[in-house]
């Protein structure tokens, strides 16, 4: 048989297959890669996460058995839910790199460093999920290649690198150590909700100023994670702890229903927003500003914002401190604003400009006005309050059924603000909202009476006139005008303060009518001690002018009507006019009852 020949290419070939020494190399180059891609903290993005000791977490995916892990695996903005259990602070003895000492190889419980974090008890009792760190000692700081402080930075997600003696990832590096908080933030819009935080304490410097949560640094003094703000922490149980939330340079964040059980420290307060003590802390920056702490329940500490003596104030403008149970608050070296308010327990400040508590409101405006139209209605507020602040503002909300109105306090604590209102009856609900559902209210009365209330008016002049009458033939003219003019003002008679019932309010025309004659017989009898008396025209002109009034707006009701009818509703009204230009005042009054039922026939 004829030989095959060769391929020019064959040889090349041969050339391009790796003997086995390089194929072994270059395995295990790749498995040592597929390694750290699969130990590196990079997850696609599915929204939540679950946390569960025992590793189960019924089932759902992905599973971590420590709430740290799943923050180094999340996604800004993920939820992590956590199953019941006891989540200590950690200790990592391996890989160890140089420097390390014994309390070294330590970690705090949670350590949150990224950003729009939702971490919540999956059980809606505290007690069933407990994060706590329970080793009484500072990290020492990092030093360079590796040294004290490692274990933080392989709590975050970082690898040693014994070969370029580094730490590889993005991870937390502390520069000047960590304190043992339970859990601390130093990120923005994180929410931690529904735990039960612990942190031991022995009264040692290792356990003061730590916290079961800490905001906004590893420590108190942190100068590398300002800006760490909007965060949350509610429905939360804190025990055995130095400080249950200390927020440290940090704005923005809501400290909200949680509860504070009895503490053992020397120290006075166990919520703290807090700044520093020196000029060179305060001097960092972005100070403390905007933290809202309500309806948190203290069992025997207290709250404190500001700073320690230092000779530089510190901010807290616009922070909010209301409905909570604590034995006090306590605001110090703070510019303000500070709000503070329906609070159970003392209150005190020290070395501030704006620190303002408001303990009630009060509605000081119009609550009676006559008028024969709309009429302009002065709203007004008054508010208790006490501080270091003027008392100024201070938002107000009125409402005068239902509808709402504003105002803001000046110095002094009022605010005021007008409502154009016609005759009737009104009720002013005056609220202040201190913080979120701290309202201090007030509810009052407030009457604008039209025709009616007039009258109304007329009468009581009458009758105090009455009391002074002594004459026996004046006094029984008076109590007949008196008795006339009440059986005019009858509740049956009118529909409201400007309108008459259209079938009976014939019977206030002719009741009135009756009482301007007693009244006209007084002037005219020169034997009164009433004759030309200028009370009784007053009286009969008011009278006569409501008269008037009710004719008019029976005339303005019946617009678009039988035009025939309005005009003859007009023509008394001007007759009625005449007649009060004549000072035939008992004419005017039948014409302008005239003039009211031409207009209720237009209709």
């Amino acid at each position: 048989m004829r030989e095959i020949p060769k391929m020019k290419g064959e040889m090349k070939m041969k050339s391009l297959i790796p003997n086995r020494k390089v194929l072994a190399v270059f395995v295990i180059v790749m498995f040592t890669l597929s390694t750290l891609l699969v130990v590196a903290p990079v997850r696609a993005s599915s929204g939540t996460l679950y946390v569960d000791i025992a590793g189960a977490c019924e089932g759902n995916t992905p599973c971590y058995t420590h709430p740290q892990d799943a923050v180094n695996f999340a996604n800004p903005g993920d939820t992590i839910l956590v199953y019941p259990g006891t989540y200590d602070s950690r200790r990592f003895t391996s890989p160890v790199p140089p420097h390390w000492g014994p309390s070294d190889q330590y970690a705090p419980a949670l350590i949150v460093w990224k950003n729009g974090l939702t971490i919540k008890a999956v059980d809606p009792d505290p007690s069933k999920t407990v994060v706590q760190t329970t080793y009484n000692f500072w990290v020492n700081k990092a030093y360079p290649g590796g040294g004290g402080g490692g274990s933080i930075e392989h709590s975050t997600g970082c690898t040693w690198n014994a070969v370029t003696k580094a730490w590889d990832g993005n991870c937390v590096r502390p520069n000047s150590g960590t304190a043992p908080n339970a859990i601390a933030i130093i990120a923005s819009g994180v929410t931690i909700r529904g735990f039960t935080l612990h942190r031991s304490y022995d009264e040692t410097y290792g356990t003061y100023n730590t916290a079961g949560v800490m905001i906004g640094g590893l420590y108190a003094g942190d100068p590398d994670h300002l800006g760490s703000d909007n965060n949350v922490v509610e429905k939360c149980v804190f025990s055995d702890v130095w400080h249950a939330v200390y927020i440290w340079h940090s704005s923005g964040n809501k400290i909200i229903d949680n509860n504070v059980a009895t503490l053992t420290t020397n120290h006075w307060a166990a919520i703290s927003t807090y700044d520093g003590y020196n000029d060179a802390q305060i001097g960092l920056g972005h100070p403390s500003e905007n933290n809202v702490i309500v309806h948190n329940t203290l069992a025997n500490k207290g709250i404190a914002l500001g700073a320690w003596a230092p000779p530089t104030w510190t901010s807290n403008a616009g922070s909010k401190v209301c409905c909570n149970t604590a034995t006090s608050v306590g605001v110090t070296y703070s510019h303000g604003p500070v709000i503070v308010g329906c609070n159970s327990g003392g209150f005190w400040h020290s070395n501030t400009d704006k620190v303002l508590r408001v303990t009630g409101v009060t509605y000081a405006g119009d609550t009676e006005l006559w008028t024969t139209s709309d009429v302009t209605v002065n709203l007004k507020a008054q508010l208790s309050y006490d501080g270091s602040a003027d008392g100024s503002g201070v938002e107000v909300d009125f409402t005068v059924n239902g509808a709402p109105y504003s105002a803001t306090t000046s110095a002094g604590g009022l605010a005021g603000t007008t409502a154009i209102l016609g005759p009737g009856t009104y009720t002013v609900e005056t609220k202040v909202t201190v913080c979120p559902s701290c309202e201090l209210t007030d509810s009052d009365p407030l009457v604008v009476h039209g025709f009616r209330g007039i009258k109304e008016l007329v009468l009581q002049d009458l009758e105090s006139l009455r009391a002074s009458v002594t004459d026996k033939q004046d006094g029984n003219k008076l109590d007949q005008a008196i008795d006339h003019l009440s059986k005019s003002l009858a509740p049956e008679l009118w529909l409201s303060e400007t309108r008459l019932d259209p079938k009976r309010g014939d019977k206030v025309f002719q009741e009135e009518k009756d009482a301007v004659v007693k009244l006209l017989e007084l002037m005219k009898d020169k034997k009164s001690t009433l004759y030309g008396s200028p009370k009784l025209q007053d009286f009969i002109n008011r009278l006569v002018n409501i008269d008037r009034l009710l004719a008019s707006t029976a005339i303005n009701d019946a617009a678009g009507g039988d035009v025939k009818k309005i005009d003859k509703a007009n023509d008394e009204l001007g007759k009625g006019d005449a007649g009060v230009a004549d000072s035939h005042f008992t004419d005017a009054i039948e014409h302008y009852r005239n003039a009211w039922k031409h207009a209720l026939q237009a209709v």
